[in-house]
């Protein structure tokens, strides 16, 4: 089945785009190890938040974040 074919939540999912991201792929994305990310969420770079045994990084601390770069250099 074609994914345009399927309604429902999916596609308002999808359209939405992710609003948080887990540690590992944070990882990947920054290319970062998990101490590295822990840290940045330490010193308040990145936002996370808690979900049950789950930490999020929200998504507009990940845009922003190389923003903050630009600016101290």
């Amino acid at each position: 089945m074609n994914c345009s074919a399927q309604g429902g939540a999916e596609n308002s999912r999808a359209s939405i785009g992710n609003l948080d991201y887990t540690i590992p792929v944070i990882c990947n994305v920054l290319g970062a190890g998990r101490t590295t990310v822990n840290d940045l969420i330490a010193k308040e770079k990145l936002r996370a938040i808690n979900a049950g045994a789950r930490t999020l990084i929200l998504a507009d601390s990940i845009h922003s974040y190389p923003n903050s770069l630009a600016k101290a250099a």
